[in-house]
């Protein structure tokens, strides 16, 4: 820091003496005696900064530099300043000098204060003698504000140049000579004129206006405005001025008084040609609508915010029979409203208030005392400031109308009551009808079993056909009863579609095969297929679509076709198809086919039996669970009808293939007891029969009454309740058993002729277990009962081993699959074909997929390995899972190429020897 003080001292000493060269060159005496003088220049000169003499000697006053600065400057700081104004103070000696110039210049340099913010000080420079000796005095003052005030008001004026410049509206500016200051581009566009603005500055603005008057439609009236503003010199808000090209302008005027008592003008045009002409057709939209609202057949009235009538029109006072002199200042609601409609109202005047509009109907009294009815739009009248200072009504009659709806209110009330009472009787009639055809059927079942002769078996024949067909006519009347009073709901449970298949085609192979009619399948879908839906509805359109087939096929083929898309990973598409090969129909006829009641004319000889229901029950039923069915035909060759239904895919687990396993924990019906409870002495005897051939151990009970005791004497493993008994119903009966019998498991079945929802929650809600149908066949029995109580049928059952590769956990493997061994095929193919091959993308992906998703993946993966017989590999992926470190490299090291090539080939063996 020394040297470099050092430094900048001996490069001054330099400069002070090439100061001093130049001015002895210039002739210029030196003082004797700076310091004395300079004490001298101090005493008289006010704000004195520094002193200069000719031999570059620099005086700074301490005192007031302190005050102007608040501290004084140090040598660094001297030496800038002497350096930049060196060559200046040396011109002012020489041009006083030489010259005999003298001059008083001055500069501006910012400066920084002890408040460390730099302000402006002008230095100004002035001559004078002391002894001969010549001398430069240096005042300084802070401008600071000044030049402050200087650059803004610069600032302000460039600013207002560029916003008039930049304005839509045109702008002229006078001064009090009315010379042109300034105008825009904007002004020049609205009088069509090429020119820039800028030539226009400094012109007579007199001699412009008499220039421009002949565009105006009245171009005296025009300069007489300019005139008459001038002199009154007020402002004036929105002239008017039309121009024979069409344009419509808008003139404001403001006089501007100056400090010296002088006004300038400003003038501003704006064009609204546009917004003069849409205000021109709302005034005259105005009055056309005016005249047509006088012409309607609407009454408006005026009120204020009190409901004080204010105004009412003509025809109002004719709606409500009153003279307008007679309504003015009245209260509405007090003149047209009874009390009971007091409330109502204030709730809509609330509203009006609010700056709310409302419509709403209200029965108005008219001056005779009888009853108007008014559909009234209400909206309130708002002022400029947006205060709302009342509200305008626009009323409609609509008495006719309302004596209308009551008419077809008390109309419909009538139709719900006698839809109400259609739906009761047809619910009492087909559960009479249903309980002597369940018995015929019965008994029909029971003859078929027994030994019969040739004619025997031909009556039994007829009667089987007879019964069904009646029977199915009873439960298509009240399915469509179901259907139109909206008392179907899709259920959600989980089925085995080609379960519910093979139970539906088995009903129709032999009756086809009896007509020499084959049925065919085409199935594109997997073996076992667990969906959740409604199972019983699509089992009764399948039902229906073969149905239909069978009828109107003589020969040839009814071909049911599968088909199942995967839409992603939880839902699937399955289209199912009907083809026949029958008289078929004309494609006219599609949609009479759908229609209740309606069957298509005999084509071929061919007589149309049944009601007509069957279809339109099916239609119904795919359209409920969002559905279309789609239909092909040609006459003489046949009808294709299919549909589209999308379900939630359910994945097997070992659990839910157990319980699809017919055999597995399976019992004797010889081993269980059941209680009956039936009051019909057909249905007793029909299910007595059926018990008996099964040699299943049961006893009967006529009443709820006689069931509760009888339970209570013996152990039941299951009861047959039927719902409708004399004395307490079934559903009391079935409470009381599980209140009595808690510490007991057994199942109860209920029996009813009619299905619903309702009763369906309430089986469940009085703590049944299921319910089954009546009529139903020994089938239907047998499979309910079967399903709580699986029979140990051991004939059926193949006793073929399945064989399974050592080096697998062949143990597991012959407990989960059993004799099943198309099961276990499709399981090992799905395994090999996706599962293995989406576990190596993640053992691959691991390290790059975030360890969440990966888990995710992992976990969703990992029973499947089990199921193949790799529990090593399942205990692997469920040691990871529990993981909180996450160690991948660990993971992976398990499962190198070698190990899942390993894998791979035991999979590939076992496919082999299952195969």
């Amino acid at each position: 820091m020394k040297n470099f003080t050092t430094s900048l001292l001996n490069n001054r000493a330099k400069f002070i003496k090439k100061f001093s060269l130049l001015i002895h060159c210039l002739g210029i005496k030196s003082s004797k005696d700076f310091i004395t003088d300079c004490e001298t220049l101090k005493a008289n000169v006010k704000d004195l900064f520094m002193v200069v003499d000719t031999n570059g000697n620099i005086l700074y006053v301490k005192e007031n530099i302190q005050k102007l600065l608040g501290h004084n400057i140090n040598v660094f700081s001297k030496l800038y300043l002497f350096r930049t104004y060196s060559s200046f103070i040396a011109e002012i000696f020489r041009k006083a000098i030489n010259e005999n110039e003298w001059t008083y210049p001055y500069i501006e340099f910012p400066f920084k204060n002890s408040n460390g913010q730099y302000i402006w000080i002008r230095v100004s420079f002035s001559l004078t003698k002391i002894h001969d000796a010549l001398f430069i005095i240096a005042t300084a003052k802070d401008v600071s504000i000044k030049r402050n005030t200087f650059n803004q008001l610069e600032l302000t004026h460039s600013w207002s140049k560029i916003l008039i410049e930049n304005l839509k509206e045109g702008i002229i500016m006078e001064d009090q000579n009315r010379r042109l200051l300034i105008t825009n581009k904007a002004l020049l566009d609205i009088f069509d004129m090429n020119l820039d603005p800028i030539n226009l500055v400094g012109a007579d603005c007199e001699n412009v206006a008499q220039q421009l008057k002949n565009v105006f439609i009245s171009s005296e009236e025009f300069i007489e405005k300019i005139h008459l503003n001038i002199v009154n010199k007020t402002n004036v808000i929105a002239e008017i001025l039309k121009m024979k090209n069409g344009k419509i302008l808008e003139r404001d005027y403001y006089p501007i008084l100056n400090s010296n008592g002088q006004y300038s003008h400003i003038w501003k045009y704006r064009d609204i040609t546009q917004e003069f002409t849409v205000t021109e057709r709302i005034m005259q939209s105005e009055e056309k609508y005016r005249g047509i609202i006088e012409n309607m057949e609407l009454g408006i009235l005026e009120v204020d915010n009190n409901d004080t009538i204010v105004n009412a029109y003509e025809k109002f006072c004719k709606m409500v029979g009153y003279e307008k002199e007679e309504l003015i200042g009245q209260k509405a609601h007090d003149v047209f409203l009874s009390k009971e409609y007091f409330h109502s109202f204030s709730e809509t005047q609330k509203k009006r208030e609010s700056g709310e509009s409302s419509t709403y109907e209200l029965p108005l009294l008219k001056k005779d005392g009888s009853i108007v009815w008014m559909l009234i739009s209400g909206t309130p009248v708002i002022e400029f400031n947006g205060k709302s200072i009342g509200s305008i009504g626009i009323h409609y009659d609509i008495t006719e109308r309302k004596r209308l709806e009551e008419d077809l209110r008390l109309a419909n009330r009538i139709a719900i009551e006698a839809k109400e009472s259609e739906q009761l009787f047809l619910a009492n009639m087909t559960h009479e009808l249903k309980t002597p055809i369940n018995a015929i059927v019965g008994m029909g079942d029971l003859l078929k079993l027994s030994k019969l002769d040739t004619e025997q078996k031909d009556y039994v024949e007829v009667l089987d056909t007879s019964t069904k067909f009646l029977q199915k006519l009873v439960s298509d009347i009240l399915d469509t009863s179901k259907i139109e009073t909206g008392n179907v709901y899709i259920k959600n449970e989980i089925f085995d579609l080609n379960k519910l298949l093979y139970n539906v085609t088995q009903v129709f192979e032999y009756s086809l095969l009896k007509k020499n009619v084959k049925l065919e399948y085409d199935f594109d879908c997997q073996k076992v297929l667990l969906l959740s839906g409604d199972s019983m509805l699509m089992q009764q359109i399948i039902t229906n679509l073969l149905s239909n087939a069978e009828k109107f096929t003589n020969e040839g083929k009814v071909v049911l076709s599968v088909k199942t898309t995967e839409l992603d990973t939880k839902k699937i598409k399955v289209k199912i198809s009907v083809q026949d090969t029958g008289i078929g129909f004309d494609n006219s006829q599609k949609e009479i086919i759908f229609d209740k009641f309606k069957q298509l004319p005999s084509v071929n000889m061919h007589k149309s039996q049944g009601t007509g229901l069957g279809l339109s029950i099916v239609k119904k039923l795919i359209e409920l669970q969002g559905g279309e069915i789609q239909v092909e035909s040609l006459v003489g060759k046949g009808s294709t009808f299919s549909f589209e239904l999308i379900f939630e895919k359910v994945i097997p687990s070992k659990n839910q293939v157990e319980v699809f396993n017919k055999f597995s924990n399976a019992v004797s019906l010889r081993n269980i007891k059941i209680l009956v409870i039936e009051d019909n002495e057909l249905n007793q005897q029909y299910i007595e029969r059926v018990l008996n051939k099964w040699s299943v151990q049961f006893e009967m009970a006529k009443s709820g009454e006689e069931g509760i005791v009888k339970f209570a004497n013996n152990h039941f493993d299951l009861v047959l309740l039927d719902l409708q008994l004399p004395g307490i119903d079934g559903f009391q009966t079935a409470t009381r058993l599980r209140i009595d019998n808690q510490e007991k498991f057994f199942v109860i079945i209920a029996m009813t002729a009619v299905v619903s929802p309702n009763i369906e929650r309430d089986v469940l809600k009085f703590g049944m277990d299921d319910i089954v149908k009546k009529p139903f066949t020994i089938n239907e029995l047998h499979d309910k009962i079967t399903y709580y109580f699986p029979e140990d049928n051991k004939s059926d059952v193949s006793h073929e081993t399945i064989p399974f590769f050592g080096e697998l956990d062949a143990s597991f493997l012959a407990k989960f699959y059993g004799n099943d061994k198309n099961y276990a095929i499709e399981v090992f193919d799905t395994f090999q074909q996706r599962y293995f091959t989406d576990f190596k993308k993640i053992l691959k992906t691991i390290d790059e997929t975030p360890i969440i998703e990966a888990k995710k993946k992992l976990h969703s993966i990992k029973p499947s390995f089990r199921m193949v017989g790799l529990t090593m590999v399942e205990d692997e992926i469920d040691k990871f899972l529990k993981q909180k470190k996450n160690d991948t490299d660990k993971f992976k090291n398990h499962f190198s190429e070698e190990e899942l090539d390993n894998m791979q080939r035991k999979i590939a063996i076992q496919i082999n020897m299952l195969k």
